[in-house]
């Protein structure tokens, strides 16, 4: 067993905390998601969200590309991250500056969902991407999205009603 996992594991209660380390590459030390995180988007409930789930948009692994929008543009979105905030007010600010830039848009939901050990907080990623790629692009870009509280989900996360 990994030095750092057996340190982990001293206490039996965080035995499955530490397995979800080994597992998805979390480190002791890592922020845990919160427990619920928020997340505007046009898909409908019923139709769509419940039923398949919410998904990301494509393949692109490219955090950089997905903070600073390029992977993400609706009409050519491509990113492997679906973005949540930890902060309500600020999915409820996205929705509204979404409904005003695509008028033809009738609706769009803010969801409320429960975060899984697959969110990651998107500063702590773009440092640990920065010092792996020796590219201080994505420390500037670490600084920058503290105020977005974001945490990404990577591919897909089940959805349900309560």
């Amino acid at each position: 067993m990994p030095r750092i996992l057996q340190e982990h594991v001293k206490n039996k209660k965080n035995l499955p905390k530490a397995l979800c380390c080994l597992v998805l590459g979390k480190k002791p030390g890592d922020p845990w998601p919160p427990h619920v995180v928020y997340r505007a988007d046009f898909r409908e409930p019923e139709a769509d969200i419940f039923k398949n789930g919410m998904a990301s948009s494509g393949k692109n692994t490219d955090l950089l590309a997905h903070y600073k929008g390029d992977s993400c543009n609706y009409k050519e979105a491509t990113s492997a991250f679906v973005a949540t905030s930890a902060v309500q007010a600020i999915a409820v600010q996205y929705a509204e500056i979404h409904l005003n830039r695509d008028p033809s848009k009738a609706h769009i939901y803010v969801y409320t969902i429960r975060a899984t050990d697959n969110f990651y907080e998107l500063k702590t990623s773009l440092l640990k991407a920065g010092t792996k790629k020796n590219d201080p692009r994505y420390q500037k870009q670490a600084n920058l999205c503290c105020a977005d509280h974001e945490w990404i989900a990577y591919l897909k996360y089940p959805c349900k009603s309560d």
